[in-house]
């Protein structure tokens, strides 16, 4: 990917350097490099044992996923990444998760669960002080695509119950539920 640090020795450097390139190559829809980048990222962090750059190349693949029309690869890539994060708590990566997940269930038609799953993120990233600002279309076409199937009553009810998780870690993201509610009446 980048020549000059692929030499190096210095596994942190070479990594942190994959990460931008991804999410740029995401943002411009060029999936091929977005896979590519992520993969590459992947493979060097698991070579290494190196879990938080790992973390963030899983993120990443579940962001492709998830653009590219498989939800359920996409949140099982963001799950996993979560799995990874407990061990650092970065609140950020954590955030980015939880709101991908919320793109999941909007996408499948879980509008209750990506509600919660909103203001699960909202708290995360309240959290770690860092607002979505990258990814903000997609949170902004899901979020408007699940108030017009709850209404605006029940999408502030079910944000609330997001809100009130106060999730640090993956456990405390809102499980999947079994219930749907896929249109408002």
């Amino acid at each position: 990917m980048i020549p000059q640090l692929r030499t190096s020795t210095d596994i942190h450097w070479f990594s942190a350097a994959l990460v931008f390139p991804g999410v740029s190559a995401s943002l411009h829809g060029d999936s091929q490099r977005v896979t590519a980048v992520y993969e590459e990222l992947l493979a060097l962090s698991r070579e290494h044992g190196e879990n938080w750059r790992r973390s963030y190349a899983l993120w990443g693949l579940g962001v492709e996923a998830w653009r590219q029309g498989q939800p359920e690869r996409a949140a099982t890539l963001a799950r996993e990444s979560l799995e990874l994060q407990q061990e650092f708590k970065d609140h950020h990566c954590t955030g980015l998760c939880a709101e991908t997940i919320a793109w999941v269930a909007t996408s499948e038609g879980r509008y209750d669960d990506a509600a919660r799953l909103f203001g699960a993120a909202e708290t995360i990233r309240r959290e770690a002080g860092a607002p979505l600002l990258t990814f903000r279309r997609y949170h902004d076409e899901c979020e408007q695509q699940t108030r017009q199937a709850l209404g605006d009553d029940h999408y502030r009810n079910c944000f609330a119950q997001g809100l009130g998780c106060q999730p640090r870690t993956s456990d405390r993201i809102p499980p999947r539920q079994t219930t749907t509610r896929r249109a408002h009446t």
